[in-house]
């Protein structure tokens, strides 16, 4: 799936509050809450495990339908589609 975001690396500009990719600005923390900074800046890459573990669960099912249920798969698949801008 092409990407609609700015890949990552994201990283935190403390300074100014910010998410930055390079030189260009994510997005700006008003609040000044650290742990959102860097779960934010965590994105990209949190979006990049979900799909990683969907697709190695996904194969895994081809040959043992017994490892997950249907709720555990779409815990990740819910995230990823929110992530891409989809519904919840």
């Amino acid at each position: 799936m092409e990407n609609r975001y700015t890949p990552g690396p994201w990283k935190v500009d403390t300074t100014w509050g910010l998410v930055m990719h390079g030189k260009e600005e994510i997005c700006a923390i008003h609040s000044g809450n650290k742990a959102n900074q860097s779960l934010l800046a965590a994105a990209p890459d949190l979006l990049d495990a979900c799909r990683y573990a969907l697709m190695t669960i996904e194969t895994r099912l081809k040959h043992r339908k017994d490892l997950f249920t249907d709720d555990e798969i779409n815990v990740l698949r819910k995230a990823i589609r929110k992530a891409e801008g989809g519904q919840e």
